[in-house]
């Protein structure tokens, strides 16, 4: 007999699919959606992040606005930490804005 893990890491939800995603990315950015149904996250897989659409340089003058987006397979890894780094030291929330949909 083989346990059940204590923790169910599957969606519960109805709708935790790509194309629900997308409906939420909608509301935060214009952005092309690059991620397939592939990119979901599976437990049996277990495979490393991959930025699926890379950053682009931006230039702007010290004190300005600056937004950055990328988006990152496997979707839903209830696992996946991202940290940002800038200079090799942590961005942290209160000097910079972290949004992660």
């Amino acid at each position: 007999v083989v346990p059940k893990p204590s923790l169910e890491f599957t969606p519960q939800a109805p709708g935790a699919d790509i194309d629900s995603i997308e409906s939420h990315l909608r509301q935060h950015t214009m952005s092309a959606l690059v991620l397939s149904k592939e990119d979901a996250y599976n437990e049996a897989a277990k495979r490393p992040p991959v930025f699926k659409a890379q950053l682009t340089n931006v230039g702007v003058e010290e004190g300005e606005y600056c937004r950055f987006e990328t988006q990152v397979a496997p979707v839903n890894d209830p696992y996946m930490k991202i940290e940002w780094f800038k200079d090799g030291k942590p961005v942290l929330i209160g000097k910079f804005k972290l949004d992660v949909i």
